[in-house]
């Protein structure tokens, strides 16, 4: 799967199972934690808390621990706002009326970096180099000569890590259809890791050794009759996700054995201003994955000067809107559950008043249901992995 990094992602944490359903047991208080690339505390960040009616109740910035706290008896919302010097980068706002804890990723700090060092190049025959992990900062293909020994730099953002802290590279080499993989497990993050040879499938003029791999078949029980479809094939280790191939109807692929806990399939539909999404997973090393095709209804969505409404005949865990700026700088609403389908934007200090009054030319909803998840705990974490969960999402940008 390809992910970017974002200021703070769109996307599901796996720990936010873990947060209770404000929906259920109201928290007494709208608590933030502010962490950076690497899953540090960051202190400083400004954190703006809101009146229901969108005026400002107070304005901190994040301790020590990256904290900031309000009573959740006086807030209904918080945005923390995500800078780049002086300017802002990113806002993002929870929608708290019965109190929330939330983890707030900012895209500050320098994610350490790692070096996967290469001693004897890759194989002869193989074209390029592929980096494979779940955070999508690797760098671009290496093309060396064929047996040049090379070293390539792994930005070892929280989300590359294993559950467990380590971290597990899965390095391809490519020749037209054929894959060979350089595989490196639980290896500590601090210290440079010397990949092994790149061993594969056999190759017509190339030898080498062969690494047992497993195949792995991925369809769609149902072609959608309208747009376009593309398939992705990913496993996983330890909650991460390593990326395989991508087509745009079945295809078959493999991957080495005994790297795998799950085996993953995703099918994405575009469909005009509609974007839509269905992911499963299945524990194991399987052969085969069928991916349903019963995608979500995208929202009806309009916006104005002051914000956006949606309409959606499905039922969903929650919601994001992101607004974006003529410079592509988002302010981005996280929802839980169905019954908030608008929102207006709320007020700014002075010192960010011109990017509150500043014109949106694009404004996208995205509802998401997945396993697991209620509407509470949907979305009071900021990093939410929809890998973690089947999940479905649908989409749609108004301009």
């Amino acid at each position: 799967m390809f992910r970017l990094i974002l200021p703070v992602s769109l996307l599901l944490s796996s720990a936010c199972g873990d947060v209770s359903d404000g929906s259920e047991s109201n928290l007494s208080n709208v608590t933030v934690t502010v962490v950076n690339l690497s899953g540090s505390p960051t202190a400083g960040v400004p954190v703006v808390f809101h009146n229901e009616d969108g005026t400002i109740h107070s304005e901190v910035q994040s301790d020590g621990s990256g904290k900031a706290t309000a009573p959740a008896s006086e807030v209904d919302m918080v945005s923390v706002i995500d800078l780049d010097q002086s300017d802002v980068r990113a806002v993002h706002t929870w929608l708290t009326p019965n109190g929330a804890e939330i983890d707030a990723t900012v895209f500050s700090g320098t994610a350490p970096e790692k070096d996967l060092d290469f001693p004897t190049g890759y194989t002869s025959g193989h074209t390029d180099t592929y980096v494979l992990a779940s955070c999508g900062v690797a760098p671009e293909p290496v093309k060396a000569s064929t047996t040049t020994p090379f070293t390539m730099s792994l930005r070892t953002t929280s989300e590359c890590l294993d559950s467990d802290g380590t971290i597990s590279v899965l390095a391809k080499a490519v020749k037209g259809d054929t894959r060979a993989y350089s595989v490196v497990t639980d290896a500590s993050v601090g210290s440079a890791v010397e990949m092994p040879e790149f061993l594969g499938e056999d190759m017509p003029g190339v030898p080498h050794p062969t690494r047992p791999t497993k195949p792995l078949n991925v369809a769609i029980d149902s072609t959608p009759p309208n747009g376009s479809l593309s398939l992705n094939a990913t496993i996983v280790r330890k909650g991460v996700v390593h990326d395989l191939d991508t087509a745009a109807s079945a295809f078959a692929t493999f991957y080495p054995a005994g790297f795998a806990d799950a085996v993953q399939g995703r099918a994405t539909h575009l469909d005009g201003a509609a974007i839509k999404t269905i992911i499963k997973r299945v524990p194991g090393e399987l052969e085969a994955i069928t991916i349903g095709s019963d995608f979500l209804v995208p929202p009806v969505v309009s916006h104005g000067a002051a914000g956006a409404t949606w309409t959606s005949s499905e039922d969903y865990a929650g919601a994001t809107l992101s607004q974006v700026t003529a410079m592509s700088v988002p302010w981005i609403f996280y929802i839980a559950g169905t019954d908030v389908k608008a929102v207006t934007r709320p007020q700014l200090p002075t010192a960010y008043s011109s990017f509150s009054g500043s014109s949106f030319d694009s404004s996208t909803v995205t509802i998401t249901d997945a396993d697991g998840l209620t509407s509470g705990t949907f979305f009071q974490k900021s990093r939410v992995d929809d890998t973690t969960w089947n999940s479905r999402t649908a989409s749609f940008t108004a301009p």
